[in-house]
């Protein structure tokens, strides 16, 4: 049962995570300084880099 909880609960977060690098991506605009476009993009790539951290050692987990 806990372990169905930390399931949906990583569910629900990697979700989250694609939401909001989602809607930063589509939220900008045209005028806006290549600097803060490069910083979103590098935001983006520690996310998704966090998130598969995330999915893997759960994976792990649920082999053992």
């Amino acid at each position: 049962m806990r372990l169905k909880f930390i399931k949906m609960l990583c569910f629900l977060i990697v979700k989250l995570f694609k939401l909001i690098s989602e809607l930063t991506t589509k939220g900008t605009k045209d005028n806006i300084k290549a600097n803060f476009q490069n910083n979103q993009s590098t935001q983006k790539n520690k996310n998704q880099r966090f998130l598969k951290t995330m999915v893997s050692f759960f994976i792990c987990n649920d082999q053992l």
